[in-house]
């Protein structure tokens, strides 16, 4: 990212996958560079919202906001 004035920056992240890659860690460099930050894979190729464990559907069913798999992944 020193290399270059690169204005924007494409990274892969998930909450699952926070060190993969760049990671965290390069959204906050780039972050702090003031790139803009395009991320690919946020909900892993839909696997993160496509069989939602018992437990975690539980834990939602107690939330006064009623959103679907997808949108909690992307909040």
């Amino acid at each position: 990212m020193d290399g270059y004035g690169w204005d924007f920056c494409q990274i892969q992240l998930n909450f699952f996958d926070t060190t993969y890659q760049a990671g965290l860690k390069g959204m906050r460099i780039a972050a702090a560079k003031g790139m803009g930050i395009i991320v690919m894979e946020p909900l892993r190729g839909g696997k993160l919202v496509g069989h939602v464990p018992v437990e975690v559907e539980e834990v939602w069913s107690k939330s006064k906001f009623e959103r679907t798999p997808v949108d909690r992944a992307l909040r």
